[in-house]
């Protein structure tokens, strides 16, 4: 469903953006049927002002498209994360020997505790 809202506003915005500067602007049947009308629609300000209107479209779209293209983009950076050209040794553990002393006989480990 978004994907069809999607691509209706940008062909909504798309034509109000080209078809005011087109020659079927121009001739039209309500353009030759009216003159007053004819005369409006060949002002080049309502020209402007109807490729305005389809701007506001035309951009929600595109702001669509690039929400649903991120998720993609997140998805390809993960590959680059399995690159395995680099070698970082972030998971190896230096051991050191003796560092941990086993006790006998449940003897106490701490000072204070000997009496």
């Amino acid at each position: 469903m978004r994907l069809l809202l999607t691509a209706f506003f940008l062909e909504t915005g798309v034509v109000l953006l080209l078809a005011p500067w087109s020659e079927f602007w121009d001739r039209n049947y309500f353009a030759q049927a009216l003159p007053f009308i004819h005369a409006l629609m060949i002002n080049n300000f309502v020209r402007g002002a109807v490729s305005g209107l389809g701007i506001a479209p035309a951009g929600a779209a595109v702001g669509e498209i690039d929400e649903n293209l991120q998720p993609l983009l997140d998805d390809g950076m993960r590959f680059d994360a399995l690159d395995v050209c680099y070698k970082a040794n972030a998971t190896s553990v230096p051991l050191e020997l003796r560092i941990v002393k086993p006790l006998f006989r449940r003897q106490p480990h701490l000072k204070f505790l000997k009496r």
